[in-house]
């Protein structure tokens, strides 16, 4: 192991002794699929009580959220970069997933995705082709917000984390109502939580990539 991933590892660790003790207990578990750690799996209803209409989470913290949903499969994939943020998995009886991302300290949520299937980049890419071809407005361009995991850091363009099921698209847009691709780049699921990608290529001046294990991309395991 690494000096750089041990780090990460423990801080990992750390993240998840606290989240044991933040008013309910989870432990963080980067290898069981979500189905043979959760409880319960919720109505798809109750999405809506979940998130907004723009898929914003209707709850602040990892504690509200507790109150009304079972957080009993949480995730640290900073295990292997310190960059990456934790996140909780929720299961709907449609097949379709939560991904709640929390701050790792003050445990606010800072994103909740919820996916009913991940395609992979080759398709993605040529979705991204058809709306730039049509000249997409900028709402059409927002469809790709409910696979975002990540957030972009930069003020005059858009960075998007695409998620796939093999990695992440990262997607970068101008400005306007009808934004042009600037860059895309794809990092594989293996290069992601492997050590060959230089930590200036997933947290730049445009974007911080926050990708999902891979477990959780297979909605059949």
């Amino acid at each position: 192991m690494t000096h750089r991933r041990m780090i990460c590892l423990l801080l990992a660790l750390a993240a998840c002794a606290a989240l044991a003790g933040c008013g309910f207990s989870v432990s963080c578990d980067n290898s069981t699929p979500a189905q043979e750690l959760v409880s319960e799996v919720y109505d798809s209803k109750l999405k809506d009580a979940l998130v907004d209409e723009n898929g914003v989470c209707r709850f602040d913290t990892l504690d509200e959220l507790a109150e009304h949903f079972k957080l009993e499969c949480a995730r640290a994939p900073q295990e292997y970069r310190q960059s990456y943020e934790p996140y909780a998995v929720l299961l709907f009886d449609d097949g379709s997933r939560a991904f709640v991302f929390f701050d790792p300290d003050s445990f606010e949520i800072v994103k909740c995705l919820v996916v009913d299937k991940f395609t992979e980049h080759d398709a993605m890419a040529e979705k991204l082709d058809e709306l730039q071809k049509s000249n997409a407005a900028f709402d059409e361009w927002r469809a790709l917000d409910k696979y975002n995991t990540g957030m972009s850091t930069a003020s005059k363009m858009h960075g998007h984390c695409v998620a796939v099921s093999d990695g992440v698209l990262a997607v970068v847009l101008g400005n306007g109502n009808n934004p042009q691709v600037k860059m895309t780049d794809f990092m594989s699921d293996e290069d992601l939580f492997g050590t060959s990608l230089p930590d200036d290529r997933i947290a730049c001046d445009l974007y911080t990539v926050w990708p999902l294990l891979p477990i959780d991309k297979d909605f059949n395991n």
